[in-house]
């Protein structure tokens, strides 16, 4: 947990700065794993009973959250908040405030990064892929940086829009590894799919149940 919490630190860029709203539960692997981030940067905490997009766009409101995560289904409803004040029954200014979003369980489709860019101006906008047994996110990649003035290298304005500038065939990017994953895609009889593969401190020693001969050692063995 702490290696995949300083990682994102390093790559998301989480500070001493930054106000953080916990959107996700901390008993799941990708709430612990942010919090502790962010626990670890010397960063303000704000918690809410549980995620309702009423909620969390006042929290963020009113205490000027800079940092969260989501997963797309907590994405849409926190775009639609801040597009539909009148839900809220007051104005709503959240999305000024948002500088850093990390989203995970899931891909963001081209509608909701474009809404999200729209939203959220001023936030530098993540996407990272991962699993439980891995302590969370094992690749990251920048979806929008409002700091670049330069098209990034996976999205691209075009005709006012937000469109991929990369068609992969057969498959969706899901950037980068962190820089201590070690990652291997795995394929058997030269076929054109195969098996994400991962070993290091990251991963899990074990299954619940699981006995100690069981046990994965992280440091040799592949993770599949």
């Amino acid at each position: 947990l702490i290696v995949q919490s300083l990682a994102k630190i390093a790559i998301v860029g989480y500070t001493e700065d930054d106000v953080y709203l916990h959107t996700a539960p901390m008993c799941h692997i990708g709430g612990i794993s942010s919090g502790l981030a962010m626990l670890m940067a010397g960063g303000c905490h704000v918690l809410i009973p549980k995620f309702e997009a009423k909620l969390a766009a006042q929290a963020i409101e009113e205490n000027h959250v800079t940092s969260l995560i989501t997963v797309p289904a907590i994405m849409a409803d926190l775009i639609s908040a801040v597009r539909y004040p009148k839900l809220l029954k007051k104005s709503v200014e959240c999305g000024q405030s948002l500088k850093k979003i990390l989203n995970g369980g899931g891909s963001l489709s081209t509608q909701l990064i474009e809404d999200a860019t729209k939203c959220f101006p001023r936030a530098k906008l993540f996407s990272a892929y991962g699993m439980t047994e891995t302590c969370s996110s094992l690749t990251f990649i920048t979806l929008c940086d409002p700091t670049n003035k330069n098209p990034g290298l996976h999205f691209e304005k075009t005709g006012g829009k937000l469109s991929s500038s990369v068609q992969p065939i057969r498959g969706i990017c899901v950037g980068k590894p962190a820089p201590h994953v070690e990652m291997m895609i795995f394929r058997e009889d030269f076929s054109l799919t195969g098996r994400i593969m991962t070993r290091g401190p990251h991963v899990m020693i074990r299954y619940w149940g699981q006995t100690s001969a069981e046990a994965v050692d992280s440091s040799e063995q592949w993770f599949d």
